[in-house]
């Protein structure tokens, strides 16, 4: 770990100014690690296509999330993180409907501001990925499963437990789920996860079907992304994977089976599935590490006592403001002018930067010198001192906001417009932002609540990994995709 937090801080000028890290760091990684050869990035400079990520659908907003600092520093450019707009809408029916919520209102809160500035981009899965390319994948692969001995499906089920576990659900995701209210449920989920294990190992369950579930997951991904990557003007570096393909490798070796090389891109001998990868836990890790020394610095150099904001970058710091959610909870729009609340935002904002400016430390150097000496380095302090500058901003900005809210002068609405803008201290905004941002938080909070079912049937889309059956649209013959928020 000593060693991959040398290197991170080595690039911490990347992540602070958005450009993205060397060749030479992300060589080190593992093979399974996003990466990106001479040949993709020679192709991206040439046709000026844009860097892009395909996430798996049914994702886990929390874990894409918690890898964010990883993923934005990638590329030279801002890449795009494509998701299925179906998740989208689902998890946007779960923040109007689960207000007092914290965890969804903090992950609603950031996919708003990366959706906004094109980072997170929605796009239809099920319209790049056919049902008869669907049927024929899930026929073939569930004669593969049927063929194998009962160990050889049990093994990969178990060597897909193990990885998930450790990366989807590991420790080192702790800080950032733990900020947003999520860590017991993770462990509840891991425990879950843990008793499915046990049950495979011992000859009970379905290893079979398991394997099936996972296998319906990835193929729709890999399938989306060579479509995606012939249609649209995007450069698609891989599938964010979440570690489970060491299992579907055991199957494919195991049956020799074998799919277009466009789809699966299967090696020879190995056959590994190359267009799948994943960010590297360590990494992530070591920049969570990071954020958190800046963040609990700020806190001690303002005498700010709230931990408001979560930081996971320069650019982007998600708000843990459970008072004011709350406060936004019951309401069925906003009946308030939106003029008003306009006035009521650059009031809020003004405010906020006049006292951040004020009360600015003036001894950062010194605090940004001990930082990169307790992470094992001595170089980048004037990056460290900047980003310690702007969680500096936060720090007061949280205060401020506890207090304006506090005193009732303003509507929740406005206040919380006001926190939106401010998940990017740096964000430079104009008259016309501050009305899109109110009226779209108006038309959200005037949408009739999703059902329980539907809730449900959303927060539980991965249970397959923990024993229960896949029944999301890329697993069955019924592609019916189950709307959870009204349009």
């Amino acid at each position: 770990m000593n060693q991959t937090r040398r290197q991170m801080i080595k690039t911490l000028s990347s992540v602070l100014a958005g450009v993205g890290m060397s060749g030479e760091a992300w060589a080190s990684q593992p093979p399974d690690t996003i990466n990106m050869n001479k040949e993709q990035r020679g192709n991206r400079y040439q046709n000026m296509t844009r860097d892009a990520y395909l996430a798996l659908p049914g994702v886990c907003f929390t874990t894409l999330y918690s890898h964010l600092p990883q993923l934005l520093t990638h590329s030279r450019t801002q890449p795009v993180v494509l998701i299925d707009i179906y998740d989208f809408n689902r998890l946007q029916g779960r923040v109007v409907r689960e207000r007092e919520n914290q965890n969804v209102q903090t992950r609603g809160a950031i996919t708003t501001a990366l959706r906004r500035r094109g980072i997170l981009r929605p796009i239809d899965y099920a319209r790049y990925y056919p049902a008869e390319s669907q049927h024929r994948h899930l026929h073939r692969y569930r004669a593969a499963l049927e063929s194998l001995p009962d160990h050889v499906n049990q093994q990969a089920a178990s060597q897909t437990l193990d990885s998930y576990a450790d990366f989807g659900r590991g420790d080192y995701q702790k800080p950032f789920r733990a900020a947003l209210g999520n860590w017991d449920v993770n462990i509840e989920k891991l425990q879950q996860l843990a008793t499915h294990h046990r049950r495979i190992e011992r000859g009970r369950g379905d290893p079979a079907r398991f394997n099936e579930d996972i296998f319906a997951q990835y193929i729709a991904a890999l399938e989306i992304r060579s479509r995606v990557n012939r249609h649209l003007d995007l450069n698609v570096v891989g599938v964010l994977g979440q570690g489970e393909q060491e299992g579907i490798s055991t199957i494919l070796r195991s049956a020799e089976l074998e799919f277009d090389d466009d789809v699966l891109a299967l090696s020879s001998g190995k056959q590994s599935i190359k267009q799948i990868g994943r960010p590297a836990p360590s990494q992530t890790a070591a920049y969570h590490d990071l954020f958190e020394n800046v963040a609990r610095t700020a806190r001690e150099v303002t005498g700010t006592q709230h931990d408001d904001w979560y930081i996971l970058g320069s650019r982007l710091a998600a708000p843990l403001l459970p008072d004011l959610f709350t406060q936004l909870n019951g309401l069925n729009g906003i009946h308030q002018d939106t003029d008003l609340i306009v006035a009521e935002v650059e009031q809020i904002l003004d405010h906020l930067d006049t006292e951040a400016t004020e009360h600015k430390p003036s001894h950062l150097t010194y605090e940004a010198e001990r930082i990169a000496e307790e992470q094992n380095t001595s170089h980048q302090t004037d990056e460290i001192a900047e980003q310690l500058g702007t969680a500096a901003d936060l720090a007061h900005y949280s205060d401020d906001l506890r207090e304006i809210a506090d005193l009732g002068i303003f509507s929740p609405a406005s206040v919380f417009v006001a926190a939106s803008i401010k998940m990017d201290p740096n964000h430079r905004y104009n008259k016309d932002e501050l009305y899109r941002r109110a009226i779209t938080l108006q038309s959200r909070l005037a949408q009739g609540a999703v059902s329980d079912a539907e809730a449900e049937f959303f927060d539980n889309r991965g249970g397959f990994k923990r024993g229960g059956k896949g029944q999301d649209w890329y697993h069955t013959n019924n592609r019916q995709r189950r709307p959870t928020i009204a349009h």
